[in-house]
């Protein structure tokens, strides 16, 4: 007879495996894991009541014959002493009392405990002891006296623990969800009407969860405390011992009188198998909370780690503005000053700016000038401290910034309409700025007197760097601050005047040669490519040939000399003097 071939379809083999697949994975499911550890729960009962109600507890006998033995002696101590010899009674009753004790004792410490250990494996007791094994509460009123007892519940909770904990997690999660779902829908009724919803993650507060926990230990205190006669305290250290799975044993349903043990060990099961749950519930919806908690508690660290760079930037590359800061006899200047990223060069760097550049509200507020806020006198003082990390910098604003937008440096040299400068033999410019930068130590708290200078004039700014020239020729010899200055940028200079705009007269610039400051010239075609002002061209021209004559350190750089003249190119000049 040919062997039947069957498909994979119609193997009978095929169909038990895929049962059997289906079954494993609806017991792995949260209603499969709770189904099974109440089968669990009750197998064991059935099984543990089994084991331990063949137990013959000899105990009992032994308490019964230890009391009749001691009551017969008390009978014969009453015989023999005279009862009216107080003293002698109570000492031979006394030993007699010491003794039966200390048997008693002996006893206990074997497992009596009061009852016949084989009537008290009853299912309610049972079912209560394997719910007490697998949860690993443990109260310890109730224990295995067998070896084949003690046998089975070492191997009941090797595998019952790991059950309850996947029980646990499970239900916890399930509770946790409905919870959450009940508290959502709630929630958005709370919402008034009319009013356009958010949509933003709910979380469960804790508050809710203690509430759910606080009224399930209340209900459980005043029912255990009118069934067991217990104060509300005691019921209550019972439920949250017991939900908190302390276990301690102290306080257990049942035993108080023997009417309606079994039903109440049955509600207590029930109470804690459900608690635990609850338990669970409440561990799921806090561990969310904590977690947007840590994550809120993140992103405020992050955003305040991030606010204390943003500060420790303005302080250190922005600046800190210092307003009206007195210099020579009642001249005043604002100041800009920023400490130095690197430690190691004592050097500050002084900055004069040109037409346009102002504090960056300023700028904003002009309907022209906010097209170049990106060389604001702020913007600036960065662009200074990344072009010298490790130096002090210092910028200087105008006395007045005319129509808010030509810079009139009349602190330091006599200015005419728009800041064209009337240069001087003596305007007591350097005094002036001596004297700043010694009010401004007292301001700042640092220590600036002491620092090497670095002088930069940037366009109309140049102004300030001739005035010093002609004032250090007026002097002659150096001063004690003069000494410090080391080294002058003349970057792109340049003003509305018809002339002076560079110091031509070789007097002048043997004075500065004799002073032995280095210098630096940076030029655009902006300024020297201006057709309509071709002295500017011309006297930077003879400003560098006499230099370079009288062998002054000098260097010159001419920036973008293809390029058409825009004023982009100018303040460009800013971006790029140190890095060439």
């Amino acid at each position: 007879m040919p062997r039947r071939r069957y498909t994979p379809e119609t193997d009978p083999r095929e169909k038990i495996k895929d049962y059997f697949r289906k079954f494993i994975a609806f017991m792995c499911s949260q209603v499969g894991v709770g189904a099974l550890v109440v089968c669990y729960t009750l197998i064991g009962a059935v099984g543990f009541s089994r084991l331990e109600s063949t137990f013959n507890d000899t105990s009992v006998t032994r308490v019964a014959s230890i009391r009749g033995n001691y009551t017969r002696l008390l009978w014969l101590v009453a015989r023999k002493t005279n009862v009216f010899n107080q003293t002698e009674f109570f000492i031979d009753t006394n030993e007699k009392l010491k003794n039966f004790q200390n048997e008693m004792v002996l006893v206990i410490k074997k497992g009596y405990n009061g009852h016949d250990g084989g009537k008290m494996w009853t299912f309610p007791a049972a079912l209560m002891f394997a719910l007490s094994v697998i949860t690993m509460i443990g109260y310890g009123n109730l224990v295995p006296r067998t070896g084949w007892g003690k046998f089975a519940t070492v191997v009941y909770a090797v595998f019952g623990i790991p059950l309850f904990v996947l029980y646990f997690l499970n239900v916890g999660e399930i509770l946790a969800g409905c919870f959450k779902w009940v508290y959502t829908k709630l929630y958005e009724c709370s919402t008034k009407r009319g009013e356009e919803k958010v949509h933003k993650r709910i979380v469960v507060p804790t508050t809710a969860c203690l509430w759910v926990m606080g009224g399930y230990i209340l209900t459980g205190a005043i029912m255990f405390a009118e069934w067991e006669h217990w104060t509300y305290l005691d019921s209550a250290y019972f439920c949250v011992t017991s939900l908190c799975k302390l276990g301690l044993g102290d306080f257990v349903p049942g035993t108080a009188s023997q009417n309606g043990n079994e039903s109440k060990l049955v509600i207590n099961f029930i109470y804690i198998l459900v608690g635990m749950g609850l338990v669970a519930m409440c561990f799921n919806l806090m561990r969310e909370e904590v977690r947007v908690k840590v994550e809120e508690f993140r992103e405020d660290f992050r955003q305040c780690l991030e606010d204390t760079r943003v500060r420790i930037e303005e302080w250190y590359c922005i600046g800190m503005r210092y307003l009206n800061v007195n210099g020579y006899e009642n001249r005043t200047n604002d100041v800009i000053y920023i400490r130095p990223l690197q430690n190691g060069n004592k050097t500050a760097v002084i900055y004069f700016g040109g037409d346009i550049q102002d504090f960056t509200e300023n700028m904003q507020s002009h309907r022209d000038n906010k097209n170049y806020l990106d060389w604001s006198l702020d913007n600036t003082s960065q662009i200074l401290q990344n072009a010298f990390p490790a130096s002090h910098v210092i910028l200087i604003r105008p006395a007045r910034m005319e129509y808010k937008t030509f810079s009139c440096f009349e602190n330091f040299v006599p200015c005419a309409n728009c800041g064209v400068p009337q240069h001087t033999p003596m305007h007591h410019a350097v005094e002036h700025l001596e004297n700043l930068i010694g009010n401004l130590e007292k301001l700042s708290q640092d220590c600036l007197s002491d620092l090497d200078l670095v002088l930069i004039g940037f366009s109309k700014g140049c102004v300030v760097l001739n005035q010093f020239l002609y004032e250090f020729h007026t002097l002659g010899e150096k001063t004690q601050f003069v000494e410090k200055i080391k080294t002058m940028f003349w970057l792109d200079g340049g003003h509305s005047g018809g002339k002076n705009t560079w110091v031509t007269s070789r007097p002048i610039l043997e004075t500065l040669a004799k002073f032995g400051i280095q210098v630096r010239i940076h030029v655009s075609p902006y300024q020297i490519g201006d057709e309509r002002r071709p002295w500017i061209k011309k006297e930077e021209r003879i400003f560098y040939n006499t230099l370079f004559g009288l062998n002054v350190q000098v260097a010159r750089l001419v920036h973008s000399p293809d390029l058409p003249p825009t004023i982009y190119q100018h303040f460009a000049v800013l971006n790029e003097f140190n890095r060439k």
